[in-house]
């Protein structure tokens, strides 16, 4: 029994693309891999910048070093960038343990877009402490491959995620049946980061949908009084959400992937974004989707959503599976010597 330890500074309830890759990811684990996580519920942590979906962690040394002994594994991973994830890093490059890394967001463009005082270049020099140090960095597209070499980042492997095919897939309309189409909906975070106010601004001739919640949700609920606001949804309800509307509308400009893009093209949804590195590793041009110059307005694609053919969009994921993701996770893990638990180094 091989075991595995990851990091994160993720906690219990939180949503997002780090914690479903975490919940699949261990769903999925080879029989003979065990797997534990060290999270931020395993600390005393406090919100970060007055966001509370973002906690920062007292993670001291001493208690991450107590639990790689008693851990003892045989492959250590860090699953995010804060102060778990640093420590982590800092502990296994001072006494030599080998470590994986996994690069989910773009926090450079992230950060900098919640306060321009926090300038792009000064948080790629604090990831390259954490990344360029790792046995292999992982990412879930060549599009992101490209971000990190143009930013310094020395190395990077292709690990996809998953889509559960058993929730997404394609089906017959059995919501909004009454609403006029074309129906646009958008699923994620409601977050400056996101850009979701170019989805927001979209022609008000188009009924919009918006899934999940977020930090400006009562702000655009009030704003926009035209649009629907779902707030949370099961995996079931999603699903069931993406197969009744007519395009998926992917703003962001600062996510690495978005598994909801897999989700909304697995249920025959084709995507409507901008012609970005990342989304045009998943999105084939007037075949899955509009890709829409980053200098024009998203609603422009709408027109061209017709001719995009539900079976297409679903077989150009098929492939995204996570038992798939959990096998190359696992395949591209750096194996630790035994004889490093048993040394005084640790």
């Amino acid at each position: 029994m091989k075991k595995l330890l990851i990091f994160t500074d993720t906690y219990t309830g939180q949503i997002n693309g780090v914690t479903r890759c975490l919940d699949n990811l261990a769903s999925n684990l080879p029989s003979d891999i065990h797997l534990s996580v060290v999270s931020s519920d395993d600390f005393l942590s406090v919100p970060f910048l007055g966001y509370k979906e973002i906690r920062l962690s007292l993670a001291f040394p001493r208690r991450i070093i107590s639990q790689l002994r008693d851990v003892r594994p045989d492959y250590v991973h860090i699953m995010t960038e804060w102060p778990i994830g640093l420590t982590v890093a800092y502990i296994c490059q001072k006494r030599y343990i080998p470590y994986t890394t996994t690069f989910h967001t773009k926090y450079p463009e992230y950060l900098n877009m919640r306060n321009s005082l926090i300038k792009e270049e000064y948080v790629h020099q604090y990831l390259h402490y954490i990344h360029n140090s790792a046995e292999e960095v992982f990412i879930s597209n060549s599009g992101l491959g490209e971000y990190l070499v143009r930013n310094g980042y020395e190395h990077s492997t292709i690990v996809p995620f998953g889509i559960d095919h058993t929730i997404f897939y394609p089906w017959v309309r059995t919501l909004f049946l009454d609403i006029p189409r074309p129906i646009l909906l958008y699923v994620g975070r409601i977050a400056v980061e996101k850009n979701i106010v170019d989805f927001l601004e979209m022609d008000t001739r188009y009924a919009k949908i918006i899934v999940w919640d977020g930090p400006l949700l009562e702000e655009y609920r009030e704003k926009y009084s035209d649009i629907q606001f779902l707030g949370q949804r099961s995996a079931v309800e999603l699903g069931e959400i993406y197969r009744s509307v007519d395009a998926f509308v992917f703003p962001s400009k600062t996510d690495t992937l978005g598994l909801v893009n897999l989700e909304a093209m697995a249920c025959g949804l084709p995507i409507i974004a901008y012609d970005l590195e990342n989304t045009r590793c998943i999105i084939e041009n007037d075949v899955t989707g509009i890709l829409v110059p980053e200098w024009k307005k998203l609603e422009t694609a709408i027109e061209k959503i017709s001719n995009i053919l539900p079976r297409a969009c679903a077989e150009s994921v098929a492939e995204y599976t996570w038992k798939n993701y959990a096998n190359e996770f696992i395949s591209h893990q750096f194996p630790i010597s035994k004889t490093l638990w048993t040394s005084t180094n640790i």
